[in-house]
């Protein structure tokens, strides 16, 4: 059946590019996917998302979209511009709400991934009737989406959230031999996206500690992946448990801090690490019982994001679909005066 008047959705991530047709009731419907090759520049990798785009709707048989929405990897201000994404190689300052605008000749919303993300479970996942709830993706960074008393967190210019980027150290660690690839040491991301565990279980092994690690890795140390620390770590690999609880632990000193300026009903963790919960919910929860304060813990609730990857691409529509309802255009900006439970270009 031909899907009438779809969303075309994007999520553009630091790895990987995503382009779904969805319905209006959060449904993927068709989608593609490729490498972001962000070293092409972002004239090429608009063109490329129109290219994808269009051969979705053709091989439905559907009318152009009402509207297409996107999720990306990056600060994105109130008027659509991507300000120095850290995961895109060589992107600066970026108008890609004007770039898509005029490839696709409809109404054009964007934000950032996570913030985005966190409406689409808002909206249709796990955080639908949650009036105040964090997303937390973890992956090749580390983002989130604020809601709070139902509305989405955006600061003044649009560019809140960056939660990733919150400082926890003030000196770098021992496998920081460099800033982060935000340029700065210390933050919440060097210490638990997909990378900084990489980057901890190479650093381990040099040091000399014994793991199996070097075995999975086919003796390549330098090429170690998070996945691979998670499946040592679930086959009993002493030095992979240890990584991961030390990790666990440093997530839940962001989430405390969270917890004591947002007092969120609901955490919803999406991303890559997010498959492995399971692995690091015992020490996430250890820590925060010994650091949140007297009932900030009552009655909070940490799940999984029930899309999984598709969730950018459901945030993304669900953003199409809540800026239509408010009857904005592709060109209204931002009215300041108005500002929708969860506004966000």
């Amino acid at each position: 059946m031909a899907v009438i008047e779809p969303i075309v959705a994007i999520d553009l991530g630091g790895t990987r590019l995503r382009v779904a047709l969805v319905d209006t009731q959060g449904s993927v419907v068709r989608r593609v996917a490729e490498e972001t090759r962000s070293e092409e520049g972002p004239e090429r990798v608009a063109q490329r998302i129109r290219d994808m785009a269009q051969g979705l709707l053709d091989e439905a048989g559907a009318a152009p979209p009402m509207a297409v929405g996107a999720a990306l990897a990056s600060p994105v201000d109130l008027e659509g511009v991507m300000h120095r994404p850290p995961n895109l190689t060589g992107w600066q300052v970026v108008p890609f709400k004007s770039m898509l605008a005029e490839r696709f000749g409809v109404p054009v919303w964007v934000g950032n991934d996570a913030n985005v993300a966190a409406l689409g479970e808002h909206v249709f996942g796990a955080g639908k009737g949650v009036g105040d709830m964090i997303y937390l993706t973890i992956s090749t960074g580390v983002g989130a989406g604020v809601i709070t008393g139902g509305r989405l967190l955006l600061g003044a210019r649009g560019l809140g959230g960056e939660i990733g980027h919150m400082i926890i150290a003030r000196r770098p660690a021992p496998w920081q031999r460099a800033p982060a690839s935000c340029g700065h040491i210390g933050c919440l991301e060097s210490y638990v996206s997909g990378g900084a565990i990489a980057r901890r279980a190479v650093a381990g092994l040099r040091e000399g500690r014994r793991s199996s690690l070097a075995e999975l890795s086919g003796g390549d140390v330098e090429s170690i992946e998070a996945k691979q620390v998670f499946q040592a770590a679930a086959q009993g690999d002493a030095f992979a448990g240890e990584l991961i609880e030390a990790v666990g632990r440093d997530l839940a000193l962001g989430l405390a801090s969270l917890i004591h300026l947002f007092n969120p009903r609901k955490f919803i963790i999406g991303g890559g690490v997010s498959r492995n919960w399971a692995m690091l919910e015992k020490s996430v929860l250890d820590e925060l019982r010994r650091q949140a304060m007297p009932g900030f813990l009552d009655d909070l609730e940490i799940v999984v994001s029930q899309f999984g990857d598709d969730v950018g691409l459901v945030g993304a529509a669900a953003l199409a679909l809540q800026e239509i309802g408010a009857g904005t255009g592709p060109s209204s900006g931002h009215e300041r005066g108005r500002l929708s439970p969860a506004d966000k270009r």
